[in-house]
């Protein structure tokens, strides 16, 4: 399995919305993907970092879904609402519990 971790700054007033955009426009696209396996939204309330987790059956599978235009098009979904570009690193799910 394979992780692809994006971390993101957010304004602190406005990671209601973010949430509310992940849970409802997001997920729904992204259960559509080919390999896609699962995610998780992380926030932190008083800092407005987040970190979005979506795994992967593959890397292969990440990489054609971040080609095909769908990453960049969900990153769209949250103008004005982050204060600075995501940072993108992909990693192996190395070990499971």
């Amino acid at each position: 399995m394979f992780a692809r971790v994006t971390v993101i700054q957010a304004q602190k007033d406005k990671l209601d919305e973010a949430i509310s955009i992940f849970r409802e426009g997001v997920i729904p696209e992204a259960k559509t993907q080919h390999g896609f396996k699962g995610c998780y939204f992380l926030t932190n309330q008083q800092t407005g970092k987040c970190m979005a987790i979506t795994f992967w059956n593959s890397e292969d599978d990440a990489k054609v879904n971040e080609q095909s235009g769908y990453y960049s098009e969900q990153i769209s979904r949250f103008v004005g609402i982050f204060t600075e570009a995501p940072l993108r690193e992909g990693y192996d799910a190395s070990l499971r519990a």
